[in-house]
């Protein structure tokens, strides 16, 4: 314990920084939507379910974990290139394309219909308080 002017201050393991930067709330949230996403393995292989139902299916059972509280974080440029690489992973097997296909990820989101991780934050008005943050920007140099 740390007394500071009589008044006792207690030791804690982790915090969130006063900017909301939150370094575990983000892993969190990616290791749950993983999570979600593994689980649901075996539907996404079913070939009698159509494309249409699967990202139906997707949207609020994975992108609602992986998204939950975003609006409330600092997100760093890492933080978004972790999220991307989630969500166009598992996409993939919606689409039944293997990780050795040569697919573009362009393509992948064009056949499924969704935006990209940084439409939805932008959407969600989560990358609105990144400094300097502009819509043309859409980290192109980190995402193409």
């Amino acid at each position: 314990m740390l007394t500071i002017n009589g008044t006792q201050l207690e030791g804690v393991e982790e915090f969130q920084s006063s900017d909301g930067y939150c370094l575990a709330d983000v892993r969190r949230c990616i290791g749950l939507a993983s999570a979600v996403m593994a689980s649901l393995r075996c539907i996404w292989k079913w070939s009698y379910i159509s494309l249409r139902t699967k990202v139906h299916m997707y949207r609020p059972l994975v992108m609602s974990v992986l998204l939950c509280s975003a609006e409330t974080w600092t997100l760093l440029v890492a933080d978004l290139w972790k999220m991307k690489s989630l969500h166009v992973k598992c996409l993939r097997p919606l689409l039944c394309v293997s990780w050795r296909d040569r697919v573009n990820i362009a393509s992948v989101l064009q056949q499924t219909g969704l935006m990209t991780i940084t439409s939805y934050l932008s959407h969600h008005h989560c990358l609105a308080t990144l400094p300097g943050w502009t819509q043309e920007y859409q980290l192109t140099q980190h995402f193409a």
